[in-house]
């Protein structure tokens, strides 16, 4: 674009040819100052707006140069880390050191900071996160993020290091567990009684019942029974997200374990007129696991595609080999619906507890929740595949005896 326009106005002839050069070369310098000076402004502004979001923003940043020196740290970095950070010739290494001379994070997160920094650096991982947590009353529980930063051209820009406070979620979720925990307790006890009770009355101990009455006496049972089976889930998840639930491994075919799960849901299928299906691959080995949890995963995952599945639909559960590239073999077992599926921003959230996704509500919202920390106790893995209007396969893996 034009900069500017420089006039020259002779009453004479034209000028000699070595004025005309000096004038050109003088307009030459002053778009140069122009240009020069429009830049200046814009990197002005530029780094003004940056600062501006440095210093309003909450999470800690601090920008690490290729050089591993810290380039530019915010405020709020200060304040999540406790100590003064500064910024020049400073190294990494030493506002780490600096940093864990006051922080009372466990060795094996804090270490876990210092492998993702240095995969990120290395450009093993284009980023890593973690979190850091502590009970001291004068410090905070972090989520960090370590990711590149790419500079003009997709060119090594050093890396980017973004601290979160978690401290109130952390408390949060501790709360949530105390009052899960003192419900699931408090309620386990006198649902027992209230079943026993029922039983007792169902067996005669009381007299003779009318077909009035032992129809109202089943539907209490079915609603207690439905109560007491959430408040189990409730347990368990907590057993086992604490580490706390024994195992009793033992070695499985798969096949067999399978069928007893769909034997448990055979009602509602038949109600739904829908058919299960079975799809084993030859000679499968067997698994060690614990039997009872895994009859309950599968039975789990059946019932959610037999909810979400229409009348007269087919589900499939498959079993096949994983290729393992010489890590643990394992089986991976599948359960696939026809059904309504999950829209991709609900699929990474399925599993979290009380989590409901899109149309597929009903239920507690645990079941999934159940699924994947059992399997993970197994040391195996769970996912979906999905896609709305074309059902779902929920799937996991198992480590072969």
């Amino acid at each position: 674009g034009v900069l500017g326009v420089i006039g020259v106005a002779y009453s004479d002839a034209l000028p000699p040819a070595a004025d005309l050069e000096t004038l050109a070369l003088f307009a030459t310098q002053a778009a140069v100052a122009a240009e020069s000076r429009r830049l200046w402004q814009a990197l002005s502004s530029g780094r003004d707006q940056l600062a501006s979001i440095m210093a309003s923003t909450r999470e800690g940043i601090v920008l690490i140069d290729t050089e591993r020196q810290i380039a530019v740290a915010n405020s709020a970095l200060n304040h999540l880390c406790g100590i003064d950070v500064p910024t020049g010739r400073t190294s990494l290494s030493h506002f780490l050191a600096s940093w864990g001379e006051s922080a009372t994070y466990p060795e094996s997160e804090w270490q876990a900071l210092a492998q993702g920094l240095e995969a990120v650096a290395t450009g093993a991982q284009e980023f890593a996160n973690g979190q850091l947590n502590t009970s001291a009353a004068n410090a905070c529980s972090l989520e960090w993020t370590a990711l590149a930063a790419r500079g003009e051209g997709a060119s090594d820009g050093g890396q980017l290091l973004v601290l979160r406070d978690i401290t109130q979620e952390k408390e949060t979720e501790r709360l949530r567990q105390d009052l899960t925990s003192m419900i699931v307790h408090d309620l386990r006890s006198p649902l027992t009684s209230v079943l026993t009770s029922m039983d007792m009355l169902f067996r005669g101990i009381s007299g003779g019942l009318t077909d009035v009455q032992h129809n109202i006496l089943t539907v209490s049972q079915n609603s207690a029974l439905q109560i007491l089976d959430m408040v189990n889930i409730l347990l368990d998840i907590s057993r086992l997200e604490g580490g706390s639930m024994p195992l009793n491994l033992g070695t499985y075919a798969l096949e067999p374990l399978i069928e007893k799960a769909a034997s448990r849901v055979v009602a509602i299928a038949r109600d739904k007129q829908i058919a299960i299906q079975y799809d084993y691959a030859p000679t499968l080995p067997e698994v060690r696991a614990d039997g009872d949890l895994l009859v309950r995963i599968v039975q789990n995952l059946l019932d959610n595609a037999l909810k979400f599945s229409g009348r007269g639909a087919i589900v499939t559960v498959r079993v096949a080999r994983e290729a393992h590239d010489g890590q643990q073999p394992t089986l991976r077992v599948s359960v696939h619906d026809r059904g309504i599926g999950i829209a991709p921003k609900d699929q990474g959230k399925i599993f979290d507890k009380f989590s409901q996704a899109g149309e597929r509500r009903g239920g507690t919202g645990l079941g999934l929740t159940f699924c994947k920390l059992a399997v993970e106790a197994h040391g195996g893995t769970i996912g979906v595949a999905s896609a709305v209007g074309e059902g779902s396969t929920f799937f996991f893996t198992l480590p072969v005896a």
